[in-house]
């Protein structure tokens, strides 16, 4: 059995790295997963001191989240997976999201992506259009 070890502190234990390798997960995206692990540790973990010390809740759950801050969340969780090149962590999201945050997900990359390819001309921006677009039908499709 493995296992991913990140401090309290944001700590990376270098035995990740083995770990990661042996999961088949590519540079990249390991890059970015480190990144992030390390980035919710110390959120999670400065939350937890604070609403010790004030006895205020620091986060709210994602069904109670504003509708505009759940789409710039998927927003951003796009781009990061756009500028990896790698869509199948996308399928790892989808088990987490409700039907209504995967219809939320694919009306809004279909929108996206019709806006790009409407208003904006290059190659970068065909891409864009293209990931959105692919995100918005496996979106579409996805069955639990």
């Amino acid at each position: 059995m493995d296992a991913l070890i990140v401090g309290a502190l944001g700590a990376w234990d270098p035995c990740n790295e083995c770990v990661l390798r042996t999961c088949g997960i590519g540079r990249q995206y390991a890059q970015l997963m480190q990144h992030l692990m390390v980035s919710d540790t110390i959120r999670w973990s400065r939350d937890i001191y604070i609403e010790h010390i004030t006895g205020h809740r620091q986060y709210q759950e994602a069904s109670q989240m504003e509708p505009h801050l759940l789409q710039q969340s998927c927003l951003w969780l796009l781009k990061k997976v756009i500028q990896i090149r790698d869509t199948y962590c996308l399928l790892l999201f989808m088990d987490i999201f409700k039907d209504e945050d995967r219809k939320l997900m694919q009306t809004h990359c279909h929108s996206r992506a019709m806006t790009i390819l409407k208003n904006k001309q290059g190659d970068t921006y065909v891409k864009e259009a293209i990931a959105n677009l692919s995100f918005a039908i496996i979106a579409s499709g996805y069955q639990k």
